[in-house]
């Protein structure tokens, strides 16, 4: 990313390709991924041990280690493309041996796992203890060359830790989460993720609207998208915010950070509804004939209806709990009355505690917008992402269509179809949206070896159902 000239946007600091104190990276250890923050001279979790990570502060990402057989030091090895020489050998296979007479047995093998465990104590590191399992293994030298390989590769992982220390992208965050705790993003899956910024148009310079109950992901994903140019408002429908833990993960700097806002999404529509209710004025409309006239009238009552049907909309409290929100305790009828819809006053111990999850005071509930927010509440956004499956479709789309421009596109993610099928009956029934499509996405890896390329045996059986569209003018 090149530095603008005028000083506006993110810097080059935005992608630093070195690993710095405080950091958080996505660690590949022989396959399983995590999520660690490097800190100097404390410890991390790599494999089923703690380490301290201080050697690979200051290398590259994509830099590879190997943990010692005593769990606590760490070499840092630059990691070679074997890809030539891989393929240079496989044209040289003559070998016709196969496996066919061979048997499974643990007599085959001559090294016990007392001698295994006397080794490990000895602190005997762990390809030497492949090479002893090679020399004692009696059917080795029998198996074919890719069994060999595949053998030396098996053990390779079981008695040595190689871990990757990853930059932490959208889809890298995506793939970890999904899975570790595939719970946490409502199991949505990376080619999800892709589609719903793809389906929603998202990109630089624009205005986004995004709800999101993935813990942030889809946040920090818009974010990365647009690079720090634009606007990417996560609205929050509950009070105590939206929460965005994964976004830090990111290692935005400040500009990026800067352009993520956090309103509660009613407070969005109640400006929505008073910039519907200020047009057009007497002085916009001067010199009009009294059909444009009648006709700017029609328009701003049915954009006015849209808003107000969304503020008046209660279906989606019981979707998101079963118990009605009650007045907070120490709080007056007046204050009650005078804050925005949606949003009840807190106690002033409550003002000042912050939110461990999304990093955000809940002070900041008392919302007011910005000059951005209200540009973007009075043009509309231009695109929109969905990600809030516990919550019925039909019922949040209607919410905040009203605050989309015209021509907007968005996009509803959902675990189940059905509920996405009937939102999309709704909206061809309206004529609220055009180019409706309802997609599931579909992920299968490929083992891509020389002369063994096939697909993965374990596969994910749906990463879910995306319904995008454009919104219509009224």
């Amino acid at each position: 990313m090149t530095e603008v000239a005028n000083g506006e946007g993110p810097s080059t600091s935005s992608s630093s390709v070195i690993i710095r104190d405080g950091d958080n990276v996505v660690m590949d250890a022989n396959g399983y991924k995590s999520l660690v923050t490097i800190k100097k001279g404390s410890k991390a979790k790599v494999g089923k041990v703690h380490v301290n990570l201080d050697p690979i502060i200051g290398q590259h990402y994509g830099v590879q280690f190997e943990l010692g057989q005593n769990g606590r030091d760490i070499s840092v090895k630059r990691h070679k493309s074997d890809r030539a020489a891989a393929w240079a050998a496989w044209k040289t296979v003559t070998s016709e041996r196969n496996n066919s007479e061979l048997q499974d047995s643990m007599m085959n093998q001559g090294l016990t796992t007392e001698h295994i465990e006397a080794m490990k104590n000895a602190n005997v590191g762990g390809e030497a203890i492949v090479n002893a399992l090679l020399a004692n293994s009696e059917t080795f030298e029998a198996k074919t060359e890719f069994s060999q390989e595949k053998y030396l590769k098996k053990k390779t992982d079981k008695y040595t830790v190689r871990a990757t220390v990853e930059r932490p992208t959208a889809r890298s965050l995506a793939e970890t989460l999904f899975s570790w705790r595939p719970e946490r993003i409502q199991y949505m899956r990376a080619d999800t993720l892709a589609m719903l910024l793809t389906m929603a148009n998202v990109g630089a310079h624009g205005r986004a609207l995004v709800l999101d109950a993935c813990g942030g992901l889809v946040t920090g994903a818009v974010a990365e998208r647009m690079g720090g140019f634009g606007q990417v408002c996560s609205a929050c429908t509950e009070l105590k915010g939206p929460a965005t833990e994964y976004v830090r993960y990111f290692n935005f700097p400040p500009e990026v950070k800067a352009s993520i806002k956090s309103p509660p999404l009613s407070v969005l529509l109640a400006y929505r509804q008073q910039c519907m209710a200020d047009a057009p004025t007497e002085e916009s409309m001067a010199g009009a004939t009294s059909q444009q006239k009648e006709d700017a009238g029609q328009n701003a009552k049915s954009a006015a209806g849209q808003v107000n049907g969304a503020l008046t909309d209660t279906d989606m409290a019981p979707l998101e709990s079963n118990s009605p929100v009650q007045p907070v305790h120490g709080a007056s009828p007046t204050q009650q009355q005078q804050q925005p819809e949606g949003v009840l006053p807190l106690p002033q111990e409550q003002q000042q505690q912050q939110d461990s999850k999304s990093g955000m005071h809940l002070s900041e509930l008392r919302y007011e917008l910005g000059p951005e927010l209200k540009q973007a509440c009075s043009s509309g956004f231009s695109s929109c992402i969905l990600a809030s499956p516990n919550i019925d479709p039909s019922v949040l789309l209607r919410r905040v269509m009203p605050l989309l421009a015209p021509s907007a596109s968005f996009a509803v993610f959902s675990n189940w179809m059905q509920p996405l099928a009937d939102c999309m009956f709704k909206l061809q029934v309206s004529k609220e949206a055009v180019a409706l499509q309802l997609n599931e996405s579909w992920w299968r890896e490929y083992q891509v070896l020389p002369g063994r390329t096939h697909p993965c045996m374990m596969t994910s059986g749906t990463g879910g159902y995306v319904l995008s569209g454009t919104k219509a003018a009224p």
